[in-house]
């Protein structure tokens, strides 16, 4: 009989989808909890703002972070990862300036006008979201692929339970979903 042998993508690839299969799992197990927790309208405004975020946190840093994996040597791509930082917090500040000047128009536009009160963090989730990118392709560079998985079981299960808590021990608002959004990502 022959061996069964998996090649070393496949096992990565598999690691990775598990993980993600495993965190989309246990973020599901909670959500009964969540939405006993907060309203529909609370949800809603939490949306809008993680849609911000994700619009903006898909390019703040123009997409150099996947050069880093593709980089020959380290050297090369540790300067891509100072291209990445330089970007990122190039974009912010004129976010930050964007947000400032036109942020109560942001939220009219958007239909919410409770979302403005939130705006102010969204330079702070993009800061985030540009470290995790540019971690995330250093350890998949360094074929860190467990570590990648552990960190995205950690990240859901970390939004969710500060999510409840913060709702259970505090106020229930749509702030608190987005805190719970910010400072479990930044675990």
């Amino acid at each position: 009989m022959g061996t069964f042998s998996i090649s070393e993508f496949n096992k990565h690839l598999f690691t990775l989808v598990a993980a993600n299969c495993a965190a989309l799992i246990m973020g599901l197990i909670l959500v009964p909890i969540i939405t006993r927790i907060f309203t529909p309208e609370m949800f809603g405004v939490s949306a809008l703002f993680i849609s911000i975020v994700g619009i903006f946190g898909g390019i703040i840093c123009l997409s150099y972070e996947q050069s880093i994996i593709l980089e020959k040597s380290d050297a090369l791509a540790a300067n891509m990862i100072a291209a990445c930082f330089f970007s990122m917090v190039g974009l912010i500040l004129i976010i930050i300036v964007i947000l400032g000047l036109f942020g109560s128009n942001i939220s009219m536009l958007l239909g919410n006008l409770e979302l403005n009160k939130f705006l102010w963090l969204v330079p702070l989730c993009l800061l985030i979201q540009g470290f995790d990118l540019i971690l995330s392709s250093w350890f998949s560079r360094g074929k860190r692929f467990k570590d990648l998985a552990q960190i995205a079981i950690t990240r859901k299960v970390s939004v969710n339970l500060i999510t409840i808590i913060g709702g259970l021990a505090l106020y229930p608002s749509a702030g608190m979903i987005i805190v719970g959004y910010l400072l479990g990502n930044a675990v």
